[in-house]
């Protein structure tokens, strides 16, 4: 059985807990409350610097006083994600000093097995090293008890502030016997024990705390920073098809990486570093950070990898929101500057904090915006909080990467300022496609379409169907006069198609929804197959077919 490794003691500081919380965890584990009269700075001094009362809270304190720090309860938050925790948002919501005594006393005072067991695998294992990887890749690594305080730098050729996304750790576990067992862990597959007699008992904590299930902690933006990767980890995110779609429309390019980015090499992480051979212009060869694995001459085909390239991904973001460029341009690391969206009661300064953005950031975008503009900050799902007193909007995986448009994000903002009024409908929708009737209007993936008056008839016959099912007789009729309405409703379906995937394709949008807009149901006719809204008829409706 594994269990943390204890980590030194800190001096007292902004790490005590609050002082109801320290006189309780020494009444609970000495059975006796402190004086009453005994202030808050003399109870921590005694519990963190002259030893405290009982061997088992001696032992206690050694665990959670490193984890009384921001950094500390944001840990305690990941871990208890990954462990399907109860309520881990709670975690987030108490003083960061107090998150882990707080489960140091619910530890001991509960008698629930299942509880017991979630609270244990929370302090199961300790980081003692980490490495951060920033937008520019820049790799700042840090080891010790402190690996995770994003606050202190980096010492020797790892210098400087700690920003970006961990893509590297080392975490300590020791055995019932006292033997200390490390775990060596790089994105995306990477995993190396360093003790094999140990290996099936660390390989079975970790995979209790979530580290082997996939999806537990799925690829985000932040993750796949600095955005260079071989097609098989693109695919493994995105699915074929969209990769093929973002490859053709330049959003993913072409390029040779400097590592080794076949899919063989994946469980050595960005570990295979290419070198040129002196004298050689033809040869290279791949040199691994592990000196334990040898070199290898590599190709050009070893090195293909696809770039996802950030100008045209805020360019296209850009359209989808209707922005404008700022008049002075944002320049941070880890944010694209998407400009300004004016409206009616006033302008938005948007950015999209893609990568882990460096300090200052937040005061950056303030400033940028001024008094005249109101900051709005686009982030990756689960990644919100750092913009304190901006409007912040979560974007998925698909809308972080390219491979979904992010126009509806307007509708959300527009939502939380209440400005609903001021931006177009289908802005404020989740549908494939917003109907307005009374405007005679029709939007798919944020286009607007124009369509002749037929081709109107027949999409507003169908709204007007409440999801039923029209035969093209019963169609033709209402949209055509003529004397074969069956034959000339289908000649209309057809064009109408294609009118749609023209004006889509014309504003890079995907195209498949024409296809997939009208469903037949045999004998019984035709209906919508994808999601539509319907506005300005007897009432707004949502028509989730297909």
């Amino acid at each position: 059985m594994l269990r943390a490794s204890p980590p030194c003691l800190p001096t007292p500081s902004s790490s005590w807990a609050s002082p109801a919380l320290l006189r309780d965890l020494v009444t609970t584990f000495t059975g006796k409350p402190p004086a009453p009269s005994l202030p808050h700075a003399a109870l921590a001094e005694l519990l963190f610097t002259r030893g405290v009362p009982t061997k088992k809270l001696a032992s206690l304190f050694s665990r959670i006083a490193p984890l009384s720090t921001r950094s500390g309860r944001l840990a305690f938050h990941e871990a208890a994600l990954a462990t399907s925790f109860p309520s881990p948002e709670s975690l987030l919501s108490l003083p960061h000093a107090d998150v882990a005594a707080t489960l140091a006393l619910d530890l001991e005072r509960t008698t629930k097995p299942s509880r017991r067991r979630a609270i244990r695998r929370l302090f199961a294992l300790a980081v003692i090293a980490a490495r951060h990887r920033n937008p520019s890749d820049r790799r700042v690594e840090v080891r010790g008890p402190d690996a995770l305080d994003t606050s202190i730098s980096g010492t020797g050729t790892s210098a400087g502030a700690r920003t970006g996304y961990i893509d590297r750790t080392t975490l300590r576990g020791i055995t019932d016997t006292g033997a200390h067992v490390d775990a060596f862990l790089q994105l995306p597959y990477r995993i190396e024990i360093s003790d094999r007699a140990h290996e099936p008992a660390f390989r079975s904590a970790l995979s209790a705390l979530g580290f082997f299930s996939p999806g537990a902690l799925p690829d985000d933006a932040r993750s796949l920073a600095p955005y260079e990767h071989g097609d098989w980890r693109w695919r493994a995110v995105l699915g074929d098809a969209t990769f093929e779609r973002l490859c053709k429309a330049k959003l993913l390019v072409r390029t040779q990486s400097k590592h080794v980015a076949t899919h063989e090499h994946r469980m050595h992480g960005a570990g295979y570093v290419v070198r040129e051979v002196p004298g050689e212009p033809e040869l290279q060869y791949a040199l691994a950070e592990d000196r334990a694995l040898g070199a290898r001459l590599v190709s050009a085909k070893d090195r293909l990898a696809w770039r996802l390239d950030e100008r045209a991904l805020a360019t296209a973001m850009m359209r989808d929101l209707g922005a404008k460029p700022a008049p002075v341009p944002l320049a941070l690391a880890g944010v694209l500057d998407l400009g300004v969206v004016a409206l009616a009661s006033g302008k938005l300064r948007i950015v999209y904090a893609m990568a882990e953005p460096p300090a200052g950031w937040v005061e950056a975008l303030r400033r940028a915006a001024g008094v005249a503009m109101t900051p709005v900050v686009l982030v990756p799902k689960r990644h919100a909080g750092d913009a304190k007193g901006m409007l912040e909007v979560e974007l998925a995986v698909s809308e972080q990467l390219g491979a979904e448009r992010v126009g509806r994000m307007l509708g959300k903002i527009a939502e939380a300022l209440g400005l609903e009024a001021e931006v177009d409908p289908w802005r404020l929708y989740d549908e494939e496609v917003v109907l307005d009737l009374a405007s005679q209007r029709m939007w798919t993936e944020g286009v607007e379409i124009t369509l002749p008056e037929k081709s109107w008839r027949y999409i507003e016959y169908l709204a007007k169907s409440d999801g039923r099912a029209v035969t093209t007789k019963e169609l033709g009729t209402y949209v055509t006069r003529g004397d074969y309405p069956d034959a000339s409703v289908r000649k209309i379906r057809v064009k109408m198609e294609e009118q749609m995937k023209r004006q889509l394709s014309a504003a890079g949008a995907d195209t498949s929804v024409a296809e997939r807009l009208i469903a037949s149901e045999g004998r019984q006719g035709v209906r919508f197959g994808v999601s539509v809204r319907v506005l300005g008829g007897k009432s707004d409706a949502y028509r989730a077919t297909g």
